[in-house]
């Protein structure tokens, strides 16, 4: 398996990168783990470790709420590209855009449980 260093992908890949590493996020780590017991390429093994180390609860956090941030720039980003989309709308869609953003900010505890139960992984 390789993933892709994020300075490679475009814009608009991000967000479904994202959305596909948030969605297997336990497989990655069960994958990573396993990669560290019973792997006998020590190249792999190292790789794997420092991916693994790297799954701090704030790394978390982080990951799904972008993964949240992005999927909403992404829609807007696409919208606006429409040929047929005029100045109002553009406008319209931006300011929804920035409304979504700003009730990102003050509901981020509606991501609190489900990042603290992938958080544990990292413990465990």
């Amino acid at each position: 398996m390789e993933l892709k260093q994020i300075s490679n992908t475009r814009w608009a890949c991000q967000a479904s990168m994202l959305w596909t590493v948030c969605k297997r996020f336990m497989l990655l780590y069960e994958l990573l783990s396993d990669v560290i017991e019973n792997d006998s390429n020590s190249d792999r093994v190292i790789e794997a470790r420092g991916l693994l180390y790297q799954f701090s609860p704030d790394f978390i956090k982080t990951l799904f709420a972008l993964r949240h941030i992005f999927e909403f720039t992404k829609n807007t980003s696409d919208l606006l590209q429409s040929p047929e989309l005029d100045y109002s709308d553009a406008l319209e869609l931006l300011e929804v855009l920035q409304e979504r953003l700003n009730d990102c900010r003050t509901d981020a505890k509606s991501l609190e449980p489900s990042c603290q139960r992938l958080s544990q992984f990292r413990n465990a």
